[in-house]
């Protein structure tokens, strides 16, 4: 074993010629190799597309759910006074 341990030597017994062929490497491909990739592409994804798209997109959440409540108390206002009027429970 050394650095040339993929090449390996065939003597051919009636020509005495000596060839080299190189070896597939069989070593089998880990995990580590695998998730590498798809991790370093959910980084890029976060980096890329959702921290800039982040911060409008969380200004129209709050202003959504800021329209919802005003929405909310004028429609409960009215309830409110309709109730009052015909006595209902307030």
């Amino acid at each position: 074993n050394g650095p040339c341990n993929r090449l390996i030597r065939i003597q051919n017994a009636q020509h005495t010629e000596r060839c080299l062929f190189l070896r597939q490497q069989t070593a089998p491909m880990n995990l580590q190799e695998l998730l590498t990739p798809v991790a370093k592409f959910v980084e890029w994804t976060f980096e890329t597309l959702l921290i800039p798209a982040s911060n409008p997109f969380n200004t129209a959440v709050v202003l959504l759910i800021v329209g919802g409540i005003a929405m909310w108390l004028r429609k409960q206002g009215k309830f409110t006074a309709e109730a009052r009027r015909n006595g209902g429970i307030i």
